[in-house]
C-alpha cells in the first residue's frame, strides 16, 4: 500500500483503487479506480500480463504540482513496468495513465513534476539497471531528465527548496551523506 497526505485528504493506495480519506473523521470520501471498469475483469493482477500480484514495493503514491501521482502496475492495459497515473483532486478522476519505461523504487513529487530512482536491489532482480534519478514526463511516462548516480541503493527521495534530495547506500564520502540534484 502507498500512503500520502495533502490536498486536504489522506490518500491510500489499495490494489487497483486510491482511497481519498477525510483526515478528521477517517471516513472514505472517494474510491478512485486506477484500472478502467471495462478492463478490470480482464486485467489479471491489476494490469500485469502474467497474472501475478503486483510487487507492493513498486507501488508508490505522491502529491505534488496540484495532483496525486500513483506509480503502480494498475492501468488501462498490461505493462512490464506499470503506469504513472495522475489524479485530479478537484474531480477525483484519473486524468492520465502514462506507461512507465523503467522500474522505480522510490518516488517523490514537487512543483517541477515527479522524480523517481532506478537501480535498487531486490526490485529489479537480474536485469538491474545502474542507479539513476529520473524526472518523469507526466504526458508520456518517459524520463525527461536522467542523472546517473554512484552504485548503491536509493532509499529515500524528497523535493524541497528547489532541489531533489536523496539518500543512497554504498560508499560515503566526507560531507556527502546524500545527493542534491536541481529541481
Amino acid at each position: 500500500m502507498g500512503l500520502a497526505v495533502g490536498l486536504g485528504a489522506v490518500w491510500l493506495l489499495d490494489d487497483d483503487h486510491v482511497l481519498r480519506i477525510d483526515p478528521v473523521s477517517g471516513r472514505t470520501l472517494r474510491s478512485i479506480r486506477l484500472t478502467p471498469a471495462r478492463r478490470a475483469g480482464t486485467a489479471p493482477g491489476c494490469g500485469r500480463a502474467d497474472g501475478m500480484r503486483p510487487n507492493p514495493q513498486a507501488n508508490r503514491l505522491v502529491i505534488g504540482a496540484g495532483s496525486v501521482s500513483v506509480a503502480s502496475t494498475c492501468g488501462p492495459r498490461p505493462s512490464r513496468f506499470g503506469f504513472l497515473s495522475r489524479i485530479d483532486p478537484r474531480t477525483n478522476r484519473v486524468t492520465r495513465a502514462a506507461r512507465l519505461r523503467h522500474a522505480y523504487s522510490v518516488l517523490a513529487a514537487g512543483p517541477a513534476g515527479v522524480w523517481a530512482a532506478t537501480g535498487t536491489a531486490g526490485l529489479l532482480g537480474a536485469d538491474q539497471q545502474r542507479p539513476a534519478l529520473h524526472r518523469i514526463g507526466l504526458r508520456d511516462g518517459q524520463p525527461v531528465t536522467v542523472t546517473r548516480l554512484p552504485e548503491g541503493d536509493v532509499s529515500g527521495l524528497g523535493v524541497s527548496g528547489g532541489a531533489v534530495w536523496l539518500t543512497q547506500s554504498g560508499e560515503r564520502r566526507a560531507g556527502h551523506p546524500s545527493a542534491r540534484c536541481g529541481a
